[in-house]
């Protein structure tokens, strides 16, 4: 995004409507919200088009409801409705803090800052990865807790230069998106609490590292496999 974009942009939480329920009952105002996800869409929809009428681009931010509490917690901050556009914003301000990589145009190429992807479901570990990434010079895509969002990532883009994947993403394995990150030749590691005979044989060769690890030595490992790809 340019840096003029990011000045006038502003973050609006998109909570998933199979997650609808959840939300009304976690959030310490969702007796506010309405009983319908529909209804909802409609005042978010509402209030995007009073945003855009006085010239701010709006960013629709997709919000995990664990993933938000764990950011409530550590922040000391009541999960209310008011802080999941807090928590949006600050989801896009990371992701959007770079140009994006998101482009099938031009061909992957080796750079001094290669774009790290990051799947973690857990908020802590997640953002210990981002950030140790970031001191040894990545640009990171993500962080992502699904397996689906992080592959369309994949799947739009060949510039992702390398990633570390947490195998089970609130029960979900991973091996579809490690899968598709082979086939692009994208070098990824493990970071994971389960053993060895979880990964299967093809992948049994793939640097893994187990819970609790040490971010600094899993980022230096991972930032010499991806200027080497």
């Amino acid at each position: 995004m340019p840096r003029s974009d990011a000045a006038r942009s502003v973050a609006t939480p998109w909570l998933r409507p199979r997650d609808w329920e959840r939300w009304r009952r976690l959030l310490e105002d969702g007796n506010s919200l309405p009983l319908a996800h529909e209804a909802w869409v409609l005042r978010m929809d509402l209030t995007r088009r009073r945003l855009e009428r006085d010239g701010v681009i709006t960013r629709q931010i997709e919000i995990d409801p664990d993933a938000f509490l764990e950011w409530c917690s550590a922040r000391m901050s009541a999960p209310r409705s008011d802080a999941t556009w807090r928590y949006a914003s600050e989801l896009m301000s990371r992701r959007f803090a770079e140009p994006s990589p998101i482009s099938a145009d031009k061909p992957r190429r080796r750079r001094s800052r290669p774009w790290i992807l990051v799947v973690e479901d857990s908020y802590y570990i997640a953002d210990d990865l981002a950030r140790t990434m970031e001191q040894f010079g990545a640009r990171i895509v993500g962080p992502f807790a699904s397996v689906d969002r992080a592959l369309d990532i994949v799947v739009a883009s060949d510039r992702i230069d390398g990633a570390v994947l947490d195998i089970n993403l609130r029960d979900e394995l991973v091996f579809p998106l490690a899968d598709a990150l082979s086939e692009r030749r994208v070098p990824f590691v493990f970071a994971t609490g389960y053993d060895q005979d979880v990964i299967p044989e093809r992948y049994r060769d793939v640097t893994r590292y187990e819970k609790p690890f040490d971010p600094a030595m899993l980022a230096e490992r991972l930032m010499s496999m991806a200027r080497h790809a």
